[in-house]
């Protein structure tokens, strides 16, 4: 789901272009997002027949999954990140998982499960797949990474970025911006939520 609040240009380079059509889908697996913390999303998305959720923070869209599956935190994590500018940068783990799998392998465990056992969870290998399925050569993306450059691909990808005005959902806005006004006040109502005192 390309919404306000998620890594927008990193899936659009990765070639997922397209937004959910609700009611099309009776199934869903989130990652890392919460759709159901926006009232617009959530009355799109009500009717899921399944909502399986994959995160690190107990959600609205966690609370209302059938399944919940622990997600690694960035600083638990090694692979890839692209920024907003298309800048490709590598994350290197600083800590074990806590639930004791990285996000991939999390990933890899579901889709055996359902009979689509999945390649490999090196994230090396992981981006070598991606890079030959969007056309690119493995190397391009590597050497981007390495240099923390921009994200190699078509001609009119590479061109300097220009911003550009891009229209917020003004629901989502409000629902999930205004009342984290401060980090601290997110933590507070993260802390608030998983029932843990402020240390």
């Amino acid at each position: 789901m390309l919404q306000s609040d998620c890594n927008s240009e990193g899936a659009r380079l990765a070639g997922i272009a397209g937004v959910l059509t609700p009611g099309a889908i009776r199934g869903a697996l989130v990652m890392f997002e919460n759709p159901f913390g926006d009232p617009g999303s959530r009355r799109q998305l009500e009717d899921l027949r399944s909502l399986v959720v994959i995160d690190h923070f107990l959600t609205e869209t966690a609370k209302a999954a059938q399944v919940v599956l622990p997600g690694a935190t960035l600083v638990e994590s090694e692979g890839t990140l692209v920024s907003f500018d298309r800048r490709v940068q590598a994350i290197s783990r600083a800590n074990q998982p806590v639930a004791i799998l990285s996000t991939a392998e999390v990933i890899a465990r579901l889709a055996r499960g359902l009979g689509h056992p999945a390649g490999s969870t090196d994230p090396a290998q992981i981006r070598a797949e991606l890079a030959g399925s969007l056309g690119l050569p493995a190397d391009h993306l590597e050497g981007a990474r390495d240099r923390r450059a921009a994200w190699p691909g078509r001609r009119d990808l590479d061109r300097p970025l220009h911003l550009r005005a891009i229209r917020l959902n003004s629901t989502a806005t409000t629902a999930d911006v205004h009342p984290y006004a401060s980090l601290d006040a997110y933590l507070d109502r993260r802390l608030a939520e998983m029932k843990l005192p402020r240390p």
